[in-house]
């Protein structure tokens, strides 16, 4: 069987995008403000910390665990027409600012072990 391995990138831009349509779409729209703070942190687990200043009242923070956020990444593919396969293992990688959904298929063993442990090969630096 053919093997699928895929990374799509997502901009800070775009991640707060996922998780604000993601929080609205269940019902738990934050007090109404501006985003004055982003996080995204890769251990223990990836999560985003969003900081929200509201219009009235003091400033506070929105976490969403990595189950969460990746079902915000694959409603906004839904949403912007980017195919991402119900049947793919999924996992999420931090590069900065940046956060990356893997999406593979057909993998078993090794493969499937490295996938999960090792960052997305495209990210690596060039040597100078």
């Amino acid at each position: 069987m053919p093997k699928e391995i895929r990374y799509l990138s997502f901009s800070r831009t775009e991640v707060i995008r996922a998780a604000t349509e993601y929080l609205r779409k269940r019902r738990m729209t934050p007090t109404p403000g501006t985003i004055v703070g982003y996080r995204l942190e890769s251990e223990p687990e990836v999560r985003l910390v969003l900081t929200i200043a509201p219009t009235i009242g003091r400033e506070h923070e929105i976490d969403l665990r990595s189950e969460a956020l990746g079902a915000a990444l694959v409603l906004f593919c839904i949403d912007a027409r980017v195919p991402t396969p119900a049947r793919a293992v999924k996992t999420l990688f931090v590069d900065g600012e940046t956060l990356i959904l893997g999406l593979s298929i057909g993998l078993t063993g090794t493969d499937r072990e490295l996938f999960f442990e090792s960052p997305p090969p495209l990210l690596v630096r060039p040597i100078d």
